[in-house]
């Protein structure tokens, strides 16, 4: 398959951050032809980014730290928090305290290595040149993005698939229904009770997690760099303050937690912006993949003693 096939996207990934294997296993695993790429080649190419990044240690120390979180503006106010006051959106972002803000973009910390040039340009193009308060509004909280198809398959008795080129598809919750609030279906016997598993997509707002005195890009990547590209520098983002290392499990990063160094002490870490510094992007040729979330109901019958 060649680069230039419709089934393969290009994707800008940040290289020269430790570990090398990961670099090197995502080039390898990931691009067209990334078994026939040379080995050393790679591990050069990433130490040459690795340079610029010590050379930032040293120029823009501390650039991460104590980033401006101001006000949104009064005629969004009430499209952002009705947003955020839906039911699906409190139960996702409810555990920890959430307000939107005004943040710059090129101060986010990210963790995220890649972004598939592709899905910004469908973004890009669901967004004016020179947008308004109330476009980046819409666009931060996820109105008006494209939409992804979803697939539903059944692959056996019990097992279910889900597709979709959506990366955001997934599992949302499993939870015990009351029979007689569903309608519209029938078992061929008397239920008593209804297990059910909600697949599908999440409230999709831009959000960045304040973690001691830094900001790091949690949700809508492709979106702020889509902004970004378009030469937008300050929007609108659902800040979650997180007060403590336990609440980033809730907040659904355990990675931050085991890598807390990399993105919370580091005086120079990863930001938004380095996705556009050609000596830390790589533009590499992916072959691209549709997301499946598979679902397999299991049950177990017997005995148990009387009580």
């Amino acid at each position: 398959m060649s680069p230039s096939s419709p089934h393969v996207d290009d994707f800008v990934f940040l290289r020269g951050r430790p570990p090398i294997p990961e670099f090197v296993n995502f080039i390898r695993t990931m691009a067209v032809n990334g078994q026939n790429i040379d080995q050393n080649a790679l591990v050069s190419e990433w130490r040459l980014a690795n340079d610029r990044i010590r050379e930032l240690e040293q120029t823009e120390g501390g650039v991460a730290d104590n980033p401006a979180v101001t006000d949104i503006d009064s005629s969004v106010r009430q499209l952002l928090d009705a947003a955020l006051a839906q039911p699906g959106a409190q139960k996702t972002f409810g555990l920890v305290p959430s307000k939107w803000s005004i943040v710059e973009l090129d101060r986010l910390v990210v963790y995220q290595k890649f972004i598939n040039l592709r899905y910004v340009d469908e973004l890009k193009r669901g967004v004016s040149d020179t947008p308004l308060p109330i476009d980046l509004a819409n666009f931060s909280a996820g109105f008006g993005l494209p939409n992804s198809k979803v697939r539903v398959s059944q692959s056996g008795t019990n097992t279910f698939a889900f597709t979709s080129v959506s990366e955001d598809l997934r599992f949302l919750d499993v939870n015990l229904l009351d029979t007689a609030k569903v309608t519209n279906y029938v078992a061929p016997g008397r239920p008593i009770a209804l297990v059910a598993v909600a697949i599908g997509f999440g409230p999709n707002f831009i959000t960045a997690l304040k973690i001691e005195n830094r900001l790091v890009l949690h949700n809508g990547s492709h979106r702020a760099y889509a902004l970004r590209d378009l030469g937008v520098t300050h929007v609108p983002c659902l800040v979650q303050d997180v007060s403590r290392e336990d609440e980033l499990e809730l907040v659904g990063v355990p990675d931050l937690k085991t890598f807390a160094d990399r993105y919370l002490r580091n005086p120079r870490p990863a930001l938004l912006k380095d996705y556009f510094d050609p000596r830390l992007r790589m533009m590499v040729p992916v072959v691209r993949k549709h997301r499946l979330v598979q679902v397999q109901v299991g049950w177990q019958e017997g005995k148990v003693p009387a009580t």
